[in-house]
């Protein structure tokens, strides 16, 4: 085989070798870049809604108290004392009740039954002292207060149940067993 030959093809593989790695290279940052851009708009849409949420929340009569509120919620892990922040978005009153306000956009996001919004709605009023809670829709300037159900009282719901079924069983028996003699002597 020409030696020449030999060498324009190593050249050749080399430099394809290289174009491709290059090629890769390019596509990777262009990816990165236009996720970045995304989320930045995303971002810059997100504070533009929060910002009009003020004057949303103003005009519907509520006192805005704090942006932005920071609260510290201490837990433990496995008897170790830990703490993080809770960052809310308005902390607002009203009738001399203090609310807490989360701001949401999007498609899903603003809705309650998002299980991350759920969790976070729930976080809030575990760890935070207030009157309720309002997730606000931006988009579509929905104001909505949720109200999450006790436990015990789920519980306490059916114990009335069961005691009034008994109640009702303890009238109906009695004055059914004479029923069944009297038709079974009758027939």
């Amino acid at each position: 085989m020409n030696p020449t030959i030999t060498f324009s093809i190593e050249r050749i593989i080399y430099l394809a070798i290289i174009i491709t790695l290059i090629s890769v290279l390019l596509f990777r940052l262009i990816g990165d870049y236009g996720k970045k851009r995304v989320v930045r708009r995303r971002f810059e849409r997100g504070k533009k809604l929060e910002e009009r949420a003020r004057g949303f929340l103003i005009s519907k009569g509520f006192r805005i108290l704090a942006e932005q509120a920071e609260f510290e919620h201490i837990y433990n892990i496995d008897g170790t004392e830990n703490s993080s922040i809770l960052v809310v978005d308005y902390l607002v009153s009203q009738k001399g009740k203090k609310y807490i306000v989360e701001v949401k956009s999007g498609t899903s996001a603003t809705s309650i039954h998002n299980s991350n919004t759920r969790r976070q709605l729930l976080e809030y009023h575990y760890a935070i002292e207030s009157d309720g809670i309002f997730l606000l829709d931006m988009e579509a300037e929905e104001l909505h207060k949720v109200d999450f159900i006790p436990l015990e009282s789920h519980r306490g719901r059916r114990w009335i149940l069961i005691a009034l079924l008994i109640g009702i069983t303890g009238i109906w028996l009695p004055g059914l067993v004479p029923k069944v003699i009297v038709s079974i002597i009758l027939s």
